[in-house]
């Protein structure tokens, strides 16, 4: 399984990075004033991995979970019928439950993507500057726009998994329970 993930996981992501690079070469001007190098260059490192650690991690696991629950509630009908129900039941409330919970936790994700962009951005364009920024000597001014893009990223990280490890926990208490 492990061996079959990988490979399809590689594969998507070739897939993905030659369209994101064939699109990109077909985008106006425009789009390269607005959106910056370090940005770009996160969509296509940051994004893509986060990707094709779904691929090789998470999805493999939905498929194994998914199956195992089919079969244990297979099983549970034929040993009890009125019992299947009432765990079929909190199963659905507990998926509703999920997903309104993950619809609210995307926002925070979100957030953490695009700082991670921004970060990169900038540390870009640092990295490309950095002789105007000696010969004027603003490095304590870099350090200091760096610290606040870097605090802003640390925030929107820590709600991310905060909010992420929430969600597991309560979902494994209510499935407890159920």
């Amino acid at each position: 399984q492990s061996r079959i993930m990988v490979s399809i996981s590689n594969d998507t992501m070739y897939r993905i990075r030659m369209d994101m690079f064939q699109t990109m070469q077909r985008l106006p001007l425009r789009y390269f004033d607005v959106h910056s190098t370090g940005e770009i260059l996160s969509h296509y490192s940051n994004d893509v991995d986060t990707l094709s650690n779904m691929l090789r991690q998470s999805l493999p696991k939905i498929l194994d979970g998914s199956v195992t629950c089919i079969f244990v509630m297979i099983t549970i009908f034929c040993v009890n019928y009125q019992l299947a129900f009432i765990v079929l039941f909190c199963e659905v409330m507990l998926v509703l439950i999920l997903k309104a919970l993950v619809k609210r936790n995307a926002r925070h994700f979100a957030n953490q993507q695009s700082g991670l962009g921004t970060l990169n951005a900038f540390t870009e364009e640092i990295i490309g500057g950095m002789n105007e920024i000696k010969a004027f000597g603003q490095e304590k001014s870099s350090v200091t726009r760096f610290r606040k893009i870097n605090d802003q990223l640390f925030e929107s990280v820590s709600k991310a998994d905060f909010y992420s490890n929430s969600i597991f926990c309560l979902t494994t208490g209510l499935s407890n329970i159920g």
